[in-house]
């Protein structure tokens, strides 16, 4: 049983290591803005332990820590990488627990084949270029077929694969928008390395990096850390206690 005092604590524990990790782990390598961020792994583990909620509180407060430790813009914090990371790993945590696979397993079949309709609908309309396009359908198709390659590896861990998958797509989607719209309207941190609004086939960009850059620290990281925190610590459980704890 997790009290109310422990979900407290392991959202601060989460928060704390998530902005830690992530400053220590800034390459100052930036796509469209975005870092390259292996620190998901953090929020990974409690989403999975502690749940949604836990899981995307604790991302949520740890990015805005290191967002104005590292480029120092709070509000575009705020807009953007506070939303996409509560929002991705509360999906995340949500989802890993969900006993309808086969649901989740349409969503992330659907769901891309829907987005590259409208990625080759932009395209037509002359709203996105054709390298944005294609940048944008592969990351679509990337999606199911992350999930079929990782579950033949991980065998017990289907649920969370398709949860990250999931997740970290919606997160993606809200950072690839966010940013771009972000740059419409205000000028961006100078580290970044953006002086004019970014044209919009760039939001398939970052998002299309955002995934593709995360998404294998995710499945590969998150599952042996989880069994390895269980083993020390067995009476916290997890989502899904169907998991081998060998």
């Amino acid at each position: 049983m997790k009290t109310r005092a422990l979900k407290i604590v392991a959202v601060a524990i989460n928060a704390s290591l998530y902005a830690a990790l992530g400053y220590f782990t800034y390459f100052g390598i930036f796509v469209g803005g975005v870092r390259f961020w292996p620190a998901v792994v953090v929020p990974g583990v409690f989403s999975y332990i502690f749940g949604g909620m836990i899981g995307g509180l604790g991302a949520a407060i740890g990015i805005f820590v290191s967002d104005v430790i590292i480029h120092g813009d709070p509000f575009l914090s705020l807009t953007v990488g506070v939303p996409a990371n509560f929002l991705g790993f509360y999906v995340i945590g949500k989802l890993a627990s969900s006993r309808s696979r086969s649901g989740i397993l349409l969503g992330i079949v659907a769901f891309p084949a829907a987005l590259s309709i409208l990625i080759v609908s932009l395209y037509i309309y002359g709203l996105t270029d054709s390298l944005s396009s294609i940048i944008g359908v592969t990351l679509s198709l990337s999606c199911p077929i992350t999930y079929f390659l990782a579950s033949k590896h991980l065998r017990g861990w289907e649920n969370y694969i398709l949860a990250a998958i999931a997740g970290l797509g919606v997160g993606s989607l809200i950072i690839g928008l966010g940013v771009w719209g972000y740059s419409q309207l205000f000028v961006m941190p100078r580290i970044l390395g953006i002086e004019a609004p970014l044209p919009l086939y760039m939001s398939i960009v970052i998002a299309a990096w955002t995934f593709l850059s995360e998404i294998p620290f995710l499945i590969f990281l998150v599952p042996p850390i989880v069994k390895a925190v269980r083993g020390v610590f067995p009476w916290l459980g997890g989502v899904d206690e169907t998991i081998p704890r060998g």
